[in-house]
């Protein structure tokens, strides 16, 4: 379980599923997939080598695979953690058993705070029904993550009616005006950002964000702005809006950020 360095909502990443690489050496490669499988397993790198035989080359290939050997990794962690559930994997296409080791760690677990994200609200909870559907697992924080109204309209509704715990919509990257205001009471948490590209990263605008913070506060939701497009078509992470920055988060997981120093004490951070 490797530290969450590029990840501003979380302490750790565990990384029980991840792409399948496809060569020894990634460094003259920047093909995304190959590199954060590096990033996130370093010891355990599994897999031929490129169809061409040539060492130093990435290929994606789509192929993915579960890491049982870091089921473990919270029971090791000596101090409470953030942890980011499968970031670079939908642990909706796991297989039955893994999703339910997965949901008995972070049940015994109880010293961390989980963060885990899918698109598949409902194909996660066919999995977990059996057992755990109607467990409310209160260290756990389970999220969608969206694009768009479109896709909020499928995935929120999913997430409302199948997992009675906490719930909390990713968007990112949002490409276009979103409104929450009709699941807002039912949701913990609402974190946002841009696209890193620069283009589809304009997207993003002030006035976007402005309207979800707007609802959010309304309905006294913890808001995270996670990233827009600056003036200088670059990224800016824990941007300010109208001044403010905004990382709004639950109690449970502010606390524990704010002592690990993900959270900063900043006079213009909006306190909510």
């Amino acid at each position: 379980m490797r530290g969450c360095t590029g990840c501003e909502i979380a302490d750790r990443c565990w990384a029980v599923r991840l792409c399948w690489r496809m060569a020894r050496n990634p460094k003259t490669s920047c093909h995304y997939q190959g590199l954060t499988t590096k990033r996130f397993c370093q010891k355990d790198w599994p897999g031929p080598l490129a169809n061409d035989g040539d060492p130093c080359r990435i290929v994606w290939t789509g192929r993915i695979r579960t890491y049982p050997e870091v089921f473990d990794a919270p029971f090791r962690a000596k101090q409470s953690q953030v942890i980011f559930v499968c970031p670079q994997g939908d642990l909706a296409h796991a297989d039955e058993e893994t999703v339910k080791t997965v949901f008995e760690v972070i049940l015994e677990a109880t010293q961390h705070q989980f963060v885990l994200l899918t698109k598949w609200p409902a194909l996660l909870m066919r999995k977990l029904q059996t057992a755990y559907a109607t467990v409310a697992a209160p260290s756990l924080w389970l999220g969608i993550s969206l694009t768009s109204q479109e896709t909020a309209e499928e995935r929120v509704s999913a997430l409302r009616e199948l997992w009675p715990g906490n719930k909390i919509v990713s968007a990112e990257p949002l490409l276009g005006p979103l409104d929450l205001t009709k699941w807002l009471p039912k949701l913990a948490w609402v974190i946002s950002a841009s696209e890193n590209n620069g283009t589809r990263g304009q997207v993003y605008t002030p006035d976007i964000r402005r309207d979800l913070r707007d609802q959010c506060f309304e309905a006294s939701v913890p808001w995270w702005d996670k990233q827009c497009i600056g003036p200088t078509n670059r990224v800016e992470v824990g941007p300010r809006l109208d001044g403010v920055r905004h990382m709004g988060c639950p109690v449970a997981i502010k606390q524990i950020l704010t002592a690990s120093g993900k959270l900063p004490v900043d006079k213009g951070l909006a306190r909510e």
